[in-house]
């Protein structure tokens, strides 16, 4: 738990790639997770939870052309500009290749997500942006004229809030769907940090992703960060145990001797100990 004025978590003011990360609890003005300024960078298998700024609670990016985020977590961060993300600058973006944001929210616009300059830019594909909140915008918000499909593309990915730009023309076409994506564990009563994220046994994002891309096990793709090849490399306490990705609850006889953690929060729980 960091604050400070800018990326609470981590400041990035040029090039940086992160990997199997866990952002909780810290606040800035900026970036109450993580602050990337001014060029490329990478995010891949991390969790942001429970984080807060005034811009972008989860993750600001000042003006970075594109951040390239894989197989992340947004849950329960909140700001006054973008409860998960806030984009700032003229040009700049963000890819989301399998991503959850969920359950954030902003006083004022972009519970999930936030643009708030021209030129902007989203790519995401088998993401999902859902149970979000905000006074204007609780998906995505982007101001009047500033939002460019032309340069943005959304495929197998759900998008289950309002959202204050023309989301409906993604709907229906590519893949993607507005349904509640039915996470295993997830009530706004309850603390983020004991939300699951995962897929219901009945959530409709089960093989429901990009049809080119498989889960660990062989089968299709599912949708959201818990999905896709690299489902299974998230190790986020680093005790050598990859976090358990397939759908429904955890199976206590058999995902142990398969080496899956159920806690990746927790260094002393693991495959061989707790689970």
């Amino acid at each position: 738990t960091v604050t400070q004025g800018g990326g609470g978590g981590i400041q990035f003011d040029g090039r940086g790639d992160i990997h199997n990360a866990y952002f909780a609890g810290n606040s800035a003005t900026t970036g109450g997770g993580l602050k990337i300024a001014y060029d490329n960078c990478s995010v891949t298998n991390s969790v942001f939870v429970d984080n807060e700024a005034t811009y972008g609670g989860g993750l600001y990016n000042l003006c970075t052309i594109n951040i390239q985020l894989s197989h992340v977590v947004f849950a329960g961060n909140s700001a006054t500009y973008g409860g998960g993300i806030n984009v700032e600058c003229s040009g700049a973006g963000i890819t989301l290749d399998h991503a959850l944001v969920v359950g954030n929210e902003a006083s004022s616009r972009g519970g999930g997500i936030n643009f708030d300059d021209i030129n902007q830019s989203l790519w995401m594909t088998d993401g999902i942006i859902a149970h979000n909140t905000s006074g204007n915008g609780a998906g995505i918000y982007a101001p009047d004229d500033y939002w460019n499909p032309l340069v943005d593309d959304i495929t197998y990915s759900v998008i289950w809030d309002s959202a204050r730009v023309n989301v409906d023309d993604f709907i229906g076409v590519d893949g993607n769907r507005s349904v509640d994506p039915d996470c295993l564990a997830y009530d706004p009563a309850d603390d983020p940090a004991d939300w699951d994220l995962r897929r219901a046994l009945t959530a409709p994002l089960i093989d429901a992703g990009d049809p080119t891309l498989f889960d660990p096990d062989g089968s299709d793709s599912d949708i959201g960060a818990y999905s896709g090849e690299d489902a299974g490399l998230y190790d986020s306490d680093l005790d050598g145990d990859p976090i358990w990705w397939q759908p429904g609850p955890y199976d206590p006889a058999n995902y142990p001797a398969e080496g899956w953690d159920c806690d990746d929060r927790d260094a002393a729980v693991g495959a061989g100990n707790g689970c």
